[in-house]
C-alpha cells in the first residue's frame, strides 16, 4: 500500500507516493502555488483558495484513478497563514504568512494592528502559546482583518491552509497541532485551543478546526468509486526537521524561500528565551520544536539575483531565470575577502528589525558580484550565529551538530561554508534532499504501524 503525499509550499505543490514498506518515494511531480491576488495593497498576500482546491484535486485524482493500492492522504502546509470564511464570503483567501497587514498604519500617528496588540496582550499571557507577536503571526493578521470589518459574525469559520483543503475533501474541518500553534492561538502544553486568549481578543463566536495531536484518520475523499483515508495537515518545519534525520539536541539549519532555525527538546523551557524572537512549537511523539523564525534565506538573496536580472532586460535586452543566474554566480566563487563591502540582508523582517536592509562601505574597487554575494553570506552566518547562541542558551544545551535542510542552503555550498566558519559546529547536508516527503515518509511508516494495532487487537 501506498500513500499520497502533498507538500503546499510558498512557491511549489509538491506531490508523491510513498511506500512505508520499502522507504522508496515514487512519482513525484511539482506544480507552482498559484500566485497570489494582485491588488495594490502592498501589505496583503492573499491567495484564492478556489484554484489551489483545483490543483490538489487534480494532483489527488491524477494518482487515484491510476492505483487501487492508495491507503491515505497525507499533507504538510506553510505555516503561520488562514483562512478566514463568513456567510457573505465572496472569494475564500487565504491569508499568507507573507500577509503583513498588521503593519498597516491606522493613524497619523503610525499606530498599527501589531503595536496595538502589543499594548493589549502581555508577554506572559502569550507564553502558552509559545510564539510572539510578530507581523506573519495568524492571530495578528486575523484581528486586522476582523478589525477592518467591523467584528465576527455568525457563522465565522477559520481554517489552517490544510484544514481547509481536508474540509472540502472530507466535510471535516480538522487540523494538527504542530499546524494549528503557529497560529498563536493555541495552548501548546495542553494541545488544545487557548480559550482565555481567544475570548480576549473577541475570537469566541469564531467556529475553530478540531485539534488532534496523532496522525488520526480525519474523514475520507470520495473519487474514481474509492474511498481513500485523509490524515491531519502537519507544519512544514517540524515536517521537514523529522525528514531532515534530526536527533534530539542537534540544531537545523532550514533555508528555503523562507527561514528557520530548529532544535528538538524534551522540554518546552517556558519562561527561557528572548520572547520576542524565540518560539516552542509542538513536535511530535511529545516533544518540542524550539524555533527562531523570519531568518535570511533564499528570499533575501532572490532580492540581489532580481537586481542583476533587471539589470539584464534594460541594460542589455536579455531576460535570464533565476536558476540561470544562480548558475552563473557559482562560477564567480566566494571568498572571506570582501575588501570592506558590507550587505545586510534584512531585506525582508527579521527577529530583532522590521525590513531594513542595505549594501555598504562600497567603494571604487570592491563592488563586484563576488564581494557582493560574499558578503550577503557572511551576514546571513553572523545572524544564524546569533540566533543559535541564543537558542543555546534558551535550552540550557550546546547544540551535537546543525544540519542543513531546504533547497537555499543545499543547493549553495557557499552559504553552508559561511555558516560552517561563522557557527563553529560540525556540519552535514540532511539525509534526504526533500526533507518534507522523507518526514512524511516517517509519518506513514507511523500510520502502518497504528492500523497494524488495530487490526490485531479486532482479530
Amino acid at each position: 500500500m501506498v500513500y499520497i503525499a502533498i507538500d503546499i509550499g510558498s512557491t511549489y505543490i509538491k506531490s508523491s507516493l510513498l511506500s512505508p514498506q520499502t522507504g522508496e518515494i515514487l512519482n513525484r511531480n511539482r506544480i507552482a502555488v498559484n500566485p497570489k491576488i494582485e491588488q495594490a495593497n502592498s501589505f496583503r498576500f492573499e491567495v484564492d483558495m478556489r484554484e489551489l482546491l483545483v490543483s490538489v484535486r487534480t494532483i489527488l485524482d491524477g494518482y487515484i484513478s491510476a492505483r487501487k493500492d492508495i491507503a491515505g492522504i497525507l499533507f504538510s502546509t506553510q505555516q503561520h497563514g488562514f483562512v478566514y470564511t463568513t456567510p457573505t464570503s465572496t472569494q475564500d483567501r487565504y491569508i499568507s504568512w507573507q500577509d503583513s497587514r498588521c503593519l498597516e498604519p491606522l493613524d497619523a500617528d503610525g499606530e498599527t494592528t501589531l503595536s496595538l496588540l502589543q499594548k493589549q496582550i502581555s508577554v506572559e499571557e502569550m507564553r502558552p502559546t509559545g510564539v510572539y507577536l510578530k507581523p506573519a503571526l495568524g492571530l495578528c493578521n486575523l484581528y486586522a482583518l476582523i478589525r477592518e470589518q467591523g467584528g465576527v459574525p455568525q457563522g465565522a469559520k477559520l481554517y489552517t491552509l490544510g484544514s481547509y483543503l481536508i474540509e472540502k475533501l472530507t466535510g471535516n474541518n480538522v487540523c494538527h497541532v504542530t499546524n494549528a500553534a503557529p497560529l498563536g492561538l493555541t495552548d501548546i502544553f495542553s494541545g488544545c485551543w487557548y480559550d482565555a486568549l481567544i475570548q480576549k481578543l473577541g475570537f469566541e463566536a469564531i467556529e475553530l478546526p478540531r485539534l488532534t495531536c496523532e496522525m488520526e484518520i480525519c474523514g475520507y475523499y470520495e473519487t474514481h468509486g474509492q474511498r481513500i483515508a485523509v490524515y491531519p495537515d502537519t507544519g512544514d518545519v517540524q515536517t521537514s526537521v523529522l525528514g531532515g534525520g534530526a536527533l534530539e539536541g542537534d540544531v537545523t539549519v532550514n533555508m528555503a524561500t523562507a527561514g528557520q532555525v530548529c532544535m528538538i527538546h524534551k522540554i518546552p523551557s517556558i519562561g527561557s528565551g528572548d520572547p520576542r524572537y524565540y518560539e516552542i512549537r509542538p513536535y511530535f511523539d511529545g516533544l518540542y520544536c524550539h524555533t527562531i523564525s523570519r531568518m535570511p534565506s533564499g528570499r533575501n538573496l532572490d532580492v540581489l539575483v532580481e537586481l542583476i536580472a533587471e539589470i539584464g532586460r534594460h541594460v542589455f535586452g536579455k531576460s535570464l531565470s533565476c536558476t540561470e543566474i544562480w548558475a552563473k554566480l557559482a562560477q564567480c566563487g566566494s571568498g572571506m575577502d570582501t575588501q570592506g563591502l558590507a550587505v545586510d540582508t534584512s531585506f525582508y523582517e527579521q527577529p530583532e528589525k522590521l525590513a531594513d536592509g542595505s549594501i555598504a562601505h562600497i567603494t571604487r574597487a570592491n563592488l563586484t558580484l563576488e564581494n557582493l554575494f560574499s558578503a550577503a553570506y557572511q551576514d546571513m552566518g553572523r545572524v544564524y550565529a546569533h540566533y543559535i547562541r541564543m537558542m543555546e542558551n534558551a535550552v540550557g544545551q550546546k547544540p551535537n551538530r546543525m544540519i542543513f535542510c531546504g533547497g537555499a542552503v543545499r543547493n549553495n555550498p557557499m552559504i553552508r561554508s559561511a555558516l560552517e566558519h561563522t557557527v563553529g559546529l560540525p556540519s552535514m547536508l540532511s539525509v534526504s534532499a526533500d526533507e518534507v516527503h522523507e518526514g512524511m515518509m516517517q509519518l506513514a511508516r507511523k500510520i502502518d504501524v497504528q492500523n497494524e494495532r488495530i487490526r490485531r487487537k479486532s482479530e
